[in-house]
């Protein structure tokens, strides 16, 4: 079988890592794997490579699908002399590459047999990616709706999401059940130091509470910090890894200052400067995830694997999959909630109307209306009290400054603190990850997933990118740190 694996670059990351998986997962079978790619990588990975410069992301200058189109081809004519078997194409409808879609259409036309993998959605908090897909489908396929066009649903078309929320929000769009092949993340961890006993963590210095991420918006950091208000004398709260991204930088150097004048035990940066990741894993009394929102939610995974356990926030629509395999997540909590008379209404107010104003505006919708609002603050409040991961910064360091401030407001907050799994849940999760997530997992998974899409006789069906984005722009689903 041969397996054309599509992305616009192989650069250190989520979806690069995944291809390697794949590669790595696929070694020694019958699958011969040829990567196209807009940019070299900076590492080559394990499997002939050829670089499409026409595949990079076209954000300065429209890419032309014709010469995008002619760029594969002879690339795996070079290659195999023909056309592969099957086409596996990463976030093919996430707009870092506009000419991508109208590509895809005419490799269906051509008779080709495509696996789509979306990782990420444009309709997911990415406005000008969207905006850029919807002029391109203007410019190149004026004939065809716009509804039908991003989404392709062809015979030989099958779409491997990551995660159940977006399989049910492409499936509800129109997606058929057959062409739709939940395709969970592969989990590997690297070598060094696992805690074999989880509850025998030296904690002489105090207990380490890591969150071992990149701390940008989307991470809630307030709510690690407001964690460490609540936690026992002598706790310590670390985070591992700064923003690149220069526009998350204010808000995080925000935070930092915010830290230090409360004097808060919390230290940033831990895993930077030459860090061993692996040494620090096993000195965390917990790992910790506050994130609002995920794309896999690989952290929900790989804390059990390296021998810690994991507290924090549950992300439901991401970890049900996780919940079905039979991972133990009961301990985690969905809701932070602080009591609603702590924040002032006419800031609130103002915050949930204007989020709401600005997404209309960036994905160039209709306004959102009182009906909208009224779905917003039933998601976010429930018998008087508000979820705290919903809030902006602003907002979040109101009610931290009452936290600590006040010793008695401590006890208004629910949870009081994240709770730990016991040790044989943990043990369990471990052995569901290594069943589930293992290499050999997702070489089954990918080898069922290929056979799937060559053998699919189904007629063509329509998915609707409009209800797509009505999917991910429900205004229960608002988060001001998305804003």
């Amino acid at each position: 079988m041969r397996i054309a694996i599509v992305h616009y670059h192989l650069q250190p990351g989520g979806v690069t890592r995944v291809i390697e998986h794949a590669v790595r997962a696929l070694d020694g079978g019958e699958e011969r794997l040829l990567l196209l790619t807009g940019q070299a990588p900076e590492t080559p990975l394990p499997a002939p490579t050829v670089v499409v410069p026409e595949l990079a992301y076209d954000t300065r200058r429209p890419a032309d699908p014709r010469r995008l189109l002619e760029g594969l081809l002879e690339a795996t004519r070079r290659h195999w002399g023909e056309p592969p078997d099957l086409w596996h194409v990463h976030n093919p409808s996430l707009g870092k590459n506009t000419a991508l879609p109208e590509v895809l259409w005419r490799l269906i036309e051509r008779g080709q047999r495509l696996v789509l993998q979306p990782h990420d959605f444009a309709e997911d908090g990415r406005p000008a990616n969207y905006l850029r897909l919807r002029r391109a489908h203007a410019r190149l396929r004026p004939a065809t709706p716009w509804e039908h066009w991003l989404y392709p649903a062809s015979q030989g078309v099958v779409y491997a999401p990551i995660n159940p929320r977006d399989a049910a929000f492409l499936r509800a769009a129109g997606l058929p059940e057959a062409r739709c092949f939940l395709l969970s993340n592969p989990v590997e961890i690297p070598p060094g130091k696992v805690v074999d006993n989880p509850v025998d963590v030296p904690v002489d210095n105090g207990r380490l509470w890591l969150y071992p991420t990149r701390a940008i918006r989307r991470k809630n950091l307030g709510e690690f910090l407001l964690w460490s208000v609540l936690g026992e004398e002598g706790d310590r709260f670390g985070l591992t890894l700064s923003p690149r991204n220069p526009q998350e930088r204010p808000v995080y150097e925000a935070w930092k200052a915010f830290a230090a004048e409360c004097r808060l035990p919390v230290t940033f940066e831990l895993g930077e400067g030459g860090c061993d990741f692996p040494d620090l894993v096993a000195r965390a009394y917990a790992l910790v995830t506050t994130s609002i929102t995920e794309g896999f939610g690989m952290a929900y995974l790989e804390s059990w694997s390296l021998g810690r356990p994991l507290v924090g926030r549950d992300l439901p629509e991401i970890t049900a999959h996780f919940r079905a395999e039979g991972l133990r997540l009961g301990h985690l909590y969905p809701r932070c909630e602080v009591p609603l008379e702590w924040i002032d209404p006419t800031a609130l107010e103002y915050a949930v109307r204007t989020a709401l104003d600005r997404l209309s505006q960036a994905y160039g919708v209709p306004p959102f209306d009182e009906a909208a609002r009224a779905r917003v603050y039933a998601a976010w409040v429930r018998e008087g009290r508000i979820d705290f991961g919903r809030l902006d910064e602003p907002l979040q360091r109101t009610v931290l400054r009452r936290l600590v401030d006040s010793s008695a407001a401590r006890s208004e907050v629910h949870p009081p603190f994240p709770r730990l799994p016991d040790s044989e849940d943990l043990r369990h999760n471990r052995e569901v990850v290594a069943v589930h997530h293992g290499l050999e997992a997702y070489a089954r998974a990918l080898r069922l997933l290929y056979r799937r899409t060559l053998e699919d006789r189904a007629p063509p069906a329509r998915v609707d990118a409009g209800q797509v984005l009505s999917a991910f722009l429900a205004p229960e689903r608002l988060w001001l740190l998305r804003t």
